[in-house]
């Protein structure tokens, strides 16, 4: 099956024109890499020295505890969403969380719609920490949505793959481990 057969197939199953379809996907594309991982921060050195520079897709990733933490959170995430399952990303986001809130309601709008996806996940770019607690850490980010695949009715779609973002995000710890409290784009 050609992309555009994919895109009229998917965009069917979904009850919708295969332009506004692909908008759609775009835009959720864009939201997904929205409510991307966060981390906390230790060993920033590595980090820091690509940080603010033009970092590469192809650039190697970080290795920090930080790093690390984000993945596995964004791991989680990638499950979530594999499983269409929104209760599980309680362990990904801290409770009160906005990036939360907006995660489920973008899972539950695909689910609702019979789609799923898979590869929903973050390739980490940098990640350097800029404040600390006791309970708490806040990190700068740049990482980059990879293409993940749409499936409904039998079909499949490769989405878009987004451009290396810059993010702030808070890490919050409780009984369970690190959780994304909130996360911020910042320009650039």
């Amino acid at each position: 099956m050609d992309d555009a057969a994919a895109v009229a197939e998917m965009a069917d199953a979904v009850g919708m024109k295969p332009w506004r379809y692909l908008v759609l996907t775009t835009v959720c594309t864009i939201a997904l890499s929205a409510c991307s991982s966060a981390a906390p921060v230790e060993d920033a050195a590595p980090a820091a020295a690509t940080f603010g520079t033009s970092v590469a897709p192809t650039s190697p990733a970080p290795t920090s505890r930080w790093a690390r933490v984000l993945t596995g959170l964004d791991r989680r995430r990638a499950l979530a969403y594999a499983s269409a399952e929104p209760k599980s990303l309680r362990n990904v986001y801290a409770r009160a969380s906005t990036a939360l809130t907006a995660d489920r309601r973008m899972l539950r709008a695909y689910s609702e719609r019979g789609i799923t996806l898979t590869g929903v996940r973050l390739d980490l770019l940098a990640v350097r920490l800029v404040g600390r607690g006791s309970h708490w850490v806040r990190l700068r980010v740049i990482d980059q949505l990879r293409r993940p695949v749409a499936h409904a009715a039998g079909a499949t779609m490769l989405l878009p793959q987004d451009q290396p973002t810059r993010w702030l995000i808070g890490l919050r710890r409780n009984a369970g481990g690190w959780r994304i409290a909130n996360v911020h784009r910042l320009a650039g």
